[in-house]
């Protein structure tokens, strides 16, 4: 993620863990195109960050690890202000966070690779309130899709154990709660995030809503949707 100047990123070294960075994108060297930067900052996970994407505010960098752990750390120091375990919200110890984090509406959304849906309201300090908990809603086997959320919906790609599909979730906008409204199936895992159009909303209420699936045919599909529906 880039923002402000410089770049998030984590890295991940299998059972050696990985850092996650901070890189300034000063050019220190105009002259030089090959010279190395340096972090500005770098924080350890001992299961490192693998495929999992960060958000950033005014002061905070979030981010999941492969852990099944959700920090917010200092954007300019590195330093972890909050260290959240999902596994206490779902008792499962192998939910590995591979998805970005998404946001919308004060609220951050995720998925783990034991197939859930989470997602946390901001204080009006930018950090995470762990104090009003929103109960994270089981997909399916796993997902590493980053959630696309959008007028009291979430759309995201899992598996269901041989089966993959684009689930649609109800968000209930003045609480959080989670719950499914329908899913799609699909020829293959859907592992990325979908890429939203709204330009006819206005002629007949419906957005669309793009996947493409992780298959031989590497096939694109498209969900029309909008609020209330319970079906494909």
């Amino acid at each position: 993620r880039y923002d402000d100047g410089y770049l998030y990123t984590g890295y991940w070294t299998g059972r050696k863990g990985g850092n996650m960075v901070c890189i300034p994108v000063t050019d220190e060297d105009p002259a030089q195109p090959l010279e190395e930067k340096k972090a500005a900052w770098t924080m350890f996970d001992s299961g490192g960050f693998y495929w999992a994407g960060s958000w950033t505010n005014e002061k905070y960098v979030m981010v999941g690890s492969d852990l099944g752990l959700l920090y917010c750390l200092d954007k300019r120091s590195g330093e972890v202000v909050q260290k959240i375990d999902t596994n206490e919200l779902t008792g499962n110890t192998t939910a590995e966070i591979r998805s970005d984090i998404s946001y919308y509406k004060n609220r951050i959304y995720f998925t783990s690779k034991g197939g859930w849906l989470f997602s946390y309201n901001l204080k009006e300090d930018g950090t995470i309130d762990t104090e009003h908990v929103i109960q994270p809603l089981k997909l399916g086997n796993m997902s590493t899709s980053t959630p696309l959320v959008y007028n009291g919906r979430a759309y995201v790609g899992v598996t269901y154990g041989g089966t993959y599909g684009i689930q649609v979730v109800d968000v209930d906008e003045a609480t959080g709660a989670l719950a499914k409204a329908y899913q799609l199936e699909t020829d293959g895992y859907p592992q990325t995030s979908g890429v939203m159009s709204t330009g006819y909303v206005d002629q007949d209420g419906y957005i669309y809503v793009y996947f493409l699936t992780n298959s031989p045919r590497g096939t694109l599909y498209v969900v029309k949707d909008k609020k209330g529906l319970t079906q494909a």
